[in-house]
């Protein structure tokens, strides 16, 4: 069976920015049937602020999904460019990341699939920063990549 992947940056990547401490951004949507994926992941990159960096800092990774691209889960908007922390209820926890050291380059890749699996047409990744600052302005990035089998 021949595999392809596609590389699809994040259509909200600037979320990360500036991201501040306590506070949720959705990274956009990716569509997983529009792609024909049977797997997807995701790498991202966060340059954590200079100083302030609590020393039990972390980055959580959240997953939301619609079967139709109009209903998400929690009600979350995926191109929402506020914090949605305070909406985060059910959606399922993809990774837990050390974010505990000033200006650490924080990079992951999380598969989607092994976690949630694949029963959404679309897809959405929130990056919640509780590492005691904000972000970066700037060296910040994410990619979501779809595989198919073929």
């Amino acid at each position: 069976m021949p595999r392809s992947s596609t590389d699809i940056p994040a259509p909200q990547v600037a979320n990360l920015n500036s991201l501040a401490n306590n506070a949720a951004k959705p990274l956009g949507v990716v569509n997983f049937e529009t792609n024909n994926a049977h797997d997807a992941s995701l790498k991202l990159k966060v340059q954590l602020a200079a100083t302030g960096i609590d020393a039990n800092g972390t980055l959580e990774l959240y997953f939301i999904g619609s079967a139709d691209g109009i209903d998400w889960t929690d009600g979350i908007d995926p191109v929402s460019v506020t914090d949605v922390s305070g909406s985060i209820v059910n959606a399922d926890r993809l990774d837990v990341l050390d974010a505990n050291v000033d200006n650490l380059l924080v990079i992951d890749v999380v598969d989607i699939f092994s976690a949630v699996g694949n029963s959404f047409q679309q897809g959405c990744v929130i990056v919640w920063n509780k590492s005691g600052a904000a972000s970066q302005a700037t060296g910040n990035d994410a990619d979501y990549q779809t595989v198919n089998y073929g």
